[in-house]
């Protein structure tokens, strides 16, 4: 099988979850190459997966100038994939959609994002929803992450029974050989950065809160979102003098991020509610989850369906920073309560997110 995603960025939740499925499928003997199609920039997954091998097209050039970057991978879309290979394209590009389009052959989509919100506004958008609902027509099989995603389709004429949820995916070993031995007290996030989609914003602005309060804690920020969101979150800290409290650690390598999740006192998600979170699924949950260590939420989407409040997290309500700093405060000063939350948080990950049970949906499809 050969599997087709944008690019490979370690902290990225979508590249974590393509290389536990490919995981999944290379122990049940199944031979997977991932295909990184634009820039990784030098970026190299170091993981050594057995059956699973990595391709990183463009990389030589499209550093230097996207464009060639985009016209490489274009050409090797259309000429250089194998004729009998299964094809599994994570991500919402349209352009690769309408390349892969133009190979007559069975296709395997799965996408984990609302559609028109990645696709935007106006004629363009309006193109590129339409060539997407084409091609998922044409696919063979469709993976989602939600129930609504799975309906979305379905709305646009998709038939229900080639539509599964593949649910967020972990694996138990990830963190087994971890234990905790943190230098210094932190709160963690771990994402793509973004303050639209995660609320790096928000997450910033209920820290400076607590950050009032006679603790030595401080924020730890994994991944790179845009520049302009960049900004607003250096601005946030400036305002709020925490310089020296929150650590924008941008891009860490995959071997680093399991040791920093593992040894955060919290790990938070300040997602705001919006379209993308009500149709969305934060796989990074799962992640977060495993390491047995407290989270704090937001109860957007759909995460109410699998974790109580209280129980396996603290749910915050979205776009509340003064509520989100309270439940943080809490598990801060209440640290036998928070830890017993986090290792049922790890028993709700174990039993219902494991990879090997949901990657076996995929090669039951592939016989």
């Amino acid at each position: 099988m050969i599997i087709i995603m944008q690019r490979y960025i370690p902290t990225l939740a979508g590249v974590r979850r393509i290389l536990t499925i490919s995981k999944g499928l290379g122990e049940k003997g199944v031979c997977v190459k991932i295909v990184f199609l634009s820039t990784s920039c030098g970026l190299k997954c170091e993981e050594q997966i057995p059956n699973v091998s990595f391709e990183y097209w463009g990389d030589s050039i499209s550093c230097k100038n996207q464009f060639l970057g985009v016209v490489s991978s274009a050409w090797k879309l259309l000429f250089k994939l194998p004729k009998k290979e299964p094809i599994y394209y994570y991500g919402l590009i349209p352009l690769v959609m309408l390349l892969l389009s133009f190979h007559k052959r069975n296709y395997y989509h799965e996408f984990t994002e609302y559609p028109p919100f990645i696709f935007g506004k106006g004629l363009y958008g309006h193109i590129q929803q339409k060539l997407h609902i084409h091609f998922m027509r044409c696919c063979k099989n469709i993976f989602v992450i939600s129930k609504r995603l799975k309906k979305y389709c379905v709305d646009r004429g998709v038939n229900e029974k080639n539509i599964y949820i593949l649910n967020m995916l972990v694996d138990n070993n990830r963190f087994a050989y971890l234990s905790r031995n943190p230098k210094e007290r932190y709160i963690a996030y771990c994402g793509n950065g973004e303050n639209f989609k995660d609320g790096v914003d928000g997450l910033i602005k209920s820290f400076a809160i607590i950050a009032k309060k006679d603790l030595d804690i401080k924020l730890y920020l994994l991944g790179k979102g845009p520049q302009s969101d960049i900004d607003v979150q250096k601005e946030i800290i400036r305002e709020n003098h925490l310089e020296n409290r929150v650590c924008m650690l941008g891009l860490v390598s995959a071997n680093e991020v399991p040791s920093i999740l593992m040894n955060a006192e919290i790990l938070a998600l300040d997602r705001p509610n919006n379209i993308q979170a009500e149709y969305g699924f934060p796989t990074k949950v799962g992640e977060y989850l495993l390491t047995g260590n407290p989270i704090v939420l937001t109860k957007v989407g759909e995460l109410s369906d699998f974790l109580v409040d209280g129980e396996t997290c603290l749910f915050a309500e979205p776009d509340n920073p003064e509520d989100f700093a309270t439940k943080l405060l809490w598990l801060l000063t209440n640290e036998k309560e928070a830890r017993k939350i986090g290792e049922k948080g790890k028993i709700v990950a174990q039993n219902n997110f494991n990879y090997k049970l949901e990657t076996d949906k995929i090669i039951r499809l592939l016989k």
